[in-house]
């Protein structure tokens, strides 16, 4: 057995003034992260593609078996100033293919560009202010997480790691409803380990999945 590890570092933002161009500020990124859309009441990021590199399995001509995969958070969310509502989505993907934008809505589901095929894990996890835990200072409950996935084993010379976060809140209002005074928001750490066997199959069950694999790399080629 093989152990596979991967992480994207902390995402951090910044809430400006209204009167300010920039309504959010990308404090620090590790690197990965860019800014997809900002508005007064939702941030989006993206961390696209950052992959483990299997090249040495597949030239010899060994299939990756997955024996188990663990998402793992770095600390729980966290930001200042939170008010009930305040909610961070995050989601991550673990795939034999290159990630997109459109992938995040679920692989294999109506609208995503990558099949179930393709993704280990997809796991989405939903952490929000309550009256409760608003009061309690920085830190957010989790109150949802969905997860799915179907790629078992593959002969691709790569696994890719995607993470989309967004903070939902409410920073303007046109019917008087109170808004959030939610600032600096964290994002900490995520981590993919990935427990795999190597094996070798039969050369024409090898050279099946082989194909596959290049056929839906083909339009997908990049770093």
């Amino acid at each position: 057995m093989k152990r596979l590890v991967k992480q994207t570092e902390a995402l951090s933002w910044q809430y400006n003034l209204p009167a300010n161009p920039n309504l959010w500020t990308l404090k620090s990124s590790g690197g990965d992260w860019v800014i997809e859309n900002a508005s007064s009441n939702n941030i989006t990021c993206l961390s696209l593609n950052q992959y483990i590199d299997l090249a040495g399995m597949s030239q010899r001509e060994k299939t990756l078996f997955i024996r188990s995969l663990v998402i793992q958070n770095q600390v729980a969310p966290s930001a200042t100033d939170a008010t009930p509502g305040d909610q961070i989505e995050n989601v991550i993907i673990i795939s034999d293919i290159p990630a997109d934008r459109l992938s995040f809505l679920g692989p294999g589901f109506n609208g995503s560009g990558m099949s179930m095929e393709n993704c280990a894990v997809y796991l989405q996890q939903v952490w929000a202010w309550t009256q409760d835990s608003a009061s309690w200072g920085s830190y957010p409950v989790l109150s949802s997480e969905v997860s799915h996935g179907m790629m078992t084993a593959t002969a691709s010379d790569r696994l890719y790691m995607s993470v989309f976060s967004r903070v939902i809140t409410r920073k303007t209002s046109s019917t008087g409803q109170p808004v959030s005074t939610i600032d600096n928001v964290l994002v900490a750490g995520i981590r993919a380990v990935v427990d795999v066997d190597a094996k070798e199959e039969a050369e024409y069950q090898y050279l099946m999945r082989l194909r596959r694999s290049y056929e839906l790399q083909q339009s997908y080629d990049r770093d």
